[in-house]
């Protein structure tokens, strides 16, 4: 009696760990692209709710990277493949600029175009690096397999 109790506990605890996963999966707000800009091979991408975790991050973005291109063009690299693009949070919107060390976006002609400066994730491709992630100074390089590999001294 003992073994099916403990058994039926068992059960029960990863039965209650995996709907209490769910739960929490469906309440976190997923990422959405607020708005680009490009200028010449650099692009800025910006967002609300980017994963909290460095693996969250290297998956939104492999799993994202493909439409991004299709819908908003970027990236778009230089001559020789080079291209850089950063994902910014979006935050609290477009503000004026001000004294406050703001990103400015030129491309656009309107008095608030202006966001607080929260880089999230930095992506970067060149021909001898190939392409790199950079997430608070942690650097991550995505193979031509798809498999990731944390870069040292990072």
């Amino acid at each position: 009696m003992k073994k099916e109790s403990k058994i039926f506990s068992t059960a029960t605890s990863v039965a209650s760990i995996i709907a209490a996963s769910t739960m929490l999966w469906s309440v976190l707000p997923t990422t959405k692209v607020i708005d680009t800009h490009q200028h010449e091979y650099f692009s800025s991408i910006l967002v609300n709710h980017l994963p909290l975790t460095d693996n969250l991050k290297i998956r939104w973005w492999k799993n994202n990277c493909r439409s991004i291109l299709k819908e908003y063009k970027i990236p778009t690299p230089s001559r020789d493949g080079t291209y850089y693009i950063t994902i910014w949070s979006f935050g609290e919107g477009y503000m004026e600029e001000d004294d406050h060390d703001r990103l400015c976006f030129h491309d656009m002609k309107v008095k608030n175009r202006c966001i607080k400066k929260d880089a999230l994730l930095f992506i970067n491709h060149s021909k001898n690096r190939g392409l790199i992630l950079e997430i608070e100074n942690r650097n991550y390089r995505i193979e031509n397999d798809g498999s990731v590999t944390r870069l040292r001294n990072s």
